[in-house]
């Protein structure tokens, strides 16, 4: 379903690119369906369950020094190749990592803890690492915190305290009644966030598809940026696996598939509008090419996973 989901995206793309089809999704849309899937997908965990790992912090380091390294080793061969893959390794968790990590078996809750833990973190250190990435940008420390978390916080923190304040109030009613029962998402509603997830996929698909006819510039950085982004992608995903299965107690595939969502799959959108606000404009192609890759390679997990569950002969 992922992958016809990134056949239809990209021919609305090419459709629109081709001036054939005018329409395009209302601005409200995305954000509503974020919104839509994360509550559904937190009403799943219990905030009290949520505990660090060692494998969070880890990921977090390879954040913080990947990027730079990424930079400054890019740089003397190209600024905008540099700036482009430095955010393909510093953008946060997306948002909507826990609906694909549920799916493929992994840990709903650890991904949360880190989804939320990489978002601050870039809130934080994002401000720090642009002004020598590009100083040209003159915004202050504090200006360019409140407009990350301002991006960030009505997409994250709303829909997970919404379900915890849902849960709660549930518990708190069957606690008065004298009943043991606990809060739990109706099973027709627990497959609904991935299929809001896919609805999402057709319209940031077609969206990237669009961009890139509209790009009138030399093609040679795009090919750069687009095998660069894809190296950058199938890199972390694995990366993310190996320090799932190093840094538990006891490895399961579901530390590894885990660990790798959390380094995977990024939150492209946030990296694409920090491009266009404070570095060079085409850097913002780079996350707009990750978003093909990170969900190819999603959807080739979900269709391995669904292999393995379907019994054979």
């Amino acid at each position: 379903m992922l992958f016809i989901a990134l056949l239809v995206g990209s021919l609305i793309g090419v459709l629109e690119g081709e001036g054939l089809l005018t329409w395009r999704a209302p601005a409200w849309i995305v954000p509503t369906l974020l919104f839509c899937m994360l509550f559904l997908a937190f009403c799943k965990i219990n905030p009290q369950e949520l505990r660090l790992r060692k494998w969070h912090f880890v990921l977090l380091v390879y954040q913080m020094a990947g990027c730079l390294l990424v930079f400054f080793g890019v740089k003397p061969f190209s600024a905008l190749l540099a700036q482009g893959l430095m955010l393909c390794v510093l953008m946060p968790t997306a948002t909507a990592a826990p609906i694909i990590t549920d799916r493929l078996g992994g840990n709903i809750t650890q991904i949360t803890a880190y989804v939320m833990l990489s978002n601050i973190m870039t809130a934080l250190l994002v401000p720090l690492f642009f002004p020598f990435v590009n100083p040209t940008v003159e915004i202050s420390y504090g200006e360019r915190f409140l407009q990350i978390l301002s991006h960030v916080a009505p997409l994250l923190f709303v829909p997970f305290f919404g379900a915890w304040a849902v849960r709660l109030t549930y518990d708190g009613v069957m606690k008065r009644r004298g009943r043991a029962e606990r809060f739990r998402l109706p099973k027709t509603l627990a497959g609904l966030p991935f299929y809001l997830w896919v609805a999402l996929i057709v319209i940031l698909i077609a969206r990237t598809v669009r961009e890139l006819f509209d790009y009138q510039g030399e093609i040679l950085p795009i090919v750069c940026l687009f095998v660069g982004t894809m190296i950058i992608c199938l890199g972390q995903f694995l990366f993310g696996r190996y320090v799932g299965r190093r840094c538990s107690a006891q490895p399961t595939v579901s530390d590894a598939v885990t660990s790798g969502q959390a380094l995977g799959q990024k939150n492209s959108a946030l990296a694409i509008w920090m491009a266009q606000a404070w570095l060079c404009p085409l850097a913002s192609l780079a996350p707009a090419c990750y978003i093909i890759w990170q969900n190819i390679f999603n959807s080739w997990q979900l269709y391995r996973a669904g292999r393995a569950q379907t019994p054979r002969g």
